[in-house]
């Protein structure tokens, strides 16, 4: 929307700037034009950006990612973010890897904090379905793990979430062909394990 209110002011030559200020402004100035009523939600929309801050565009130049960063605000970067840079994977298993970086996987111990009535165990034996167990403590995921890091050629034992995150972001910096084969297999075997967990569900 601040880009399209730039456009207003700075490219008075395109059709669509042109038409706006016909129909519409009608030779008052994009800061002094107030919107009517009847006005497409559009051009009130992009009229609602004019308190933004005008030291991010130029008459000749705007910069979309300072108004975004603006926008969002300082925010703090977490640590697990790279995992997610130069991670060649499916989409799905990256949606999968990134709700668990969030705790937001719906495990059923999730479930009864939502008050949906679950008997919490995991479907694989019977302890505690939560993310640490799920994905790394079960006997089942743990046999898993045995045999990806094996084919890695990965000596490590897995352990509760926080301590595996920490070791993954710890082995996948850089950008080597190792650094990337090892984060890709991680992303999809825990996708695979999170799929395998449904399928023996429903």
């Amino acid at each position: 929307m601040a880009k399209l209110l730039w456009n207003l002011a700075s490219k008075p030559d395109k059709l669509w700037v042109r038409w706006i200020h016909t129909y519409y402004i009608k030779g008052t100035s994009n800061d002094e034009y107030q919107p009517s009523v009847n006005d497409s939600w559009i051009l009130k929309a992009i009229m609602k950006c004019r308190t933004l801050p005008k030291q991010y565009w130029t008459q000749s130049a705007f910069s979309t990612k300072s108004i975004y960063m603006e926008l969002r605000g300082q925010k703090q970067r977490v640590p697990w973010s790279k995992l997610f840079y130069d991670n060649l994977v499916r989409p799905r298993a990256q949606f999968t890897l990134r709700l668990g970086c969030q705790q937001r996987l719906p495990t059923k111990t999730r479930l009864r904090k939502f008050r949906i009535h679950t008997d919490g165990k995991c479907i694989f034996c019977d302890h505690e379905e939560t993310t640490d167990h799920l994905f790394f403590l079960c006997p089942v995921s743990s046999t898993i793990w045995t045999y990806i890091l094996k084919w890695l050629k990965q000596n490590h034992t897995p352990r509760s979430w926080v301590e595996e995150m920490t070791w993954i972001i710890c082995e996948t910096k850089g950008k080597s062909n190792k650094s990337r084969m090892l984060k890709c297999a991680i992303t999809e075997t825990m996708y695979e394990i999170w799929n395998l967990r449904n399928l023996c569900i429903f």
